[in-house]
């Protein structure tokens, strides 16, 4: 099999796109026809600050082939934990509801945000779920999305995932756990795997200024297992390759590290297909 192929009926569920608060590579249509010429079976389009669910919708009437989804990420400008957005998102065809990114404590500790900085807390100070957090999870457990853990701690999420499986969600994706501002350590990440939650291994901390040895990133998919494993460009950002692109080498390069096309290819398309809805 040629390596180009490795993208043939792949899923990216983390990528990036113009119009946005910050500037982007490419505009949705231009991302979707590049995962098509790819042969890519689907994307998944986030946007921090508003929901990407409509322009899915609509981009996905463009490309007949492939499947463009959208979300909503529960940050502060989109209401923080507010059921009836999540309710409205669902109803419209939103394939993931992720807790808070941006507006998460972690994220707005870890990169020292402006002091004006809204932050979207999950839990209060005992530990106790936040108002609204136990009718979203019930939400998404009946609708079958996806519950992403977005830029939680280690802690917030071990006690996401028990909360959200109480109320019967499904499909749990961690958000990019190896992202410096989520650093999630090994064991976290094995307990979590033992309960059946999936790991978004998102190359564009290979990039950026964090620069993550893709060694790491291999050993903590050994470690978690195949199976559990999903991966993604989380790319969109200016200066970088373009997401597909992105996405094809992270593939080719983790197989140096004794991952077969198999095993690449039940990450980057079964495994996400089986999030999504769609065939594997």
């Amino acid at each position: 099999m040629h390596t180009a192929t490795l993208l043939q009926g792949a899923c990216d569920t983390h990528v990036h796109f113009a119009p946005d608060i910050v500037p982007r590579l490419l505009s949705g249509p231009q991302l979707a026809a590049e995962a098509r010429e790819l042969g890519m079976k689907a994307i998944l389009l986030k946007n921090h600050y508003c929901p990407t669910y409509l322009a899915a919708s609509a981009i996905d009437e463009m490309f007949p082939g492939l499947r463009v989804f959208g979300g909503l990420v529960l940050n502060a400008s989109c209401g923080g934990l507010n059921p009836d957005a999540v309710r409205c998102a669902l109803r419209m065809g939103a394939k993931e509801i992720w807790m808070p990114t941006v507006s998460s404590l972690r994220h707005v500790t870890f990169f020292h945000a402006p002091p004006e900085t809204l932050c979207v807390p999950v839990f209060d100070d005992r530990g106790r779920p936040a108002p609204g957090l136990p009718e979203i999870l019930d939400l998404i457990a009946h609708s079958g999305a996806i519950l992403g853990t977005g830029h939680l701690s280690p802690f917030e999420c071990e006690a996401l995932v028990s909360l959200a499986k109480q109320a019967g969600v499904r499909k749990i994706l961690v958000t990019h756990p190896e992202f410096e501002a989520v650093g999630m350590d090994l064991d976290t990440q094995v307990r979590l795997a033992g309960q059946g939650v999936f790991f978004e291994r998102c190359c564009h901390a290979l990039y950026t200024r964090q620069h993550l040895p893709l060694a790491l990133v291999a050993r903590q998919i050994r470690c978690v297992g195949i199976g559990s494993t999903i991966l993604a460009s989380d790319m969109g950002q200016l200066g970088y390759p373009e997401p597909a692109h992105a996405l094809l080498h992270f593939c080719e390069s983790l197989m140096r590290f004794g991952f077969s096309q198999e095993d690449i290819r039940t990450m980057v398309c079964g495994n996400p297909a089986r999030l999504l809805g769609l065939p594997a």
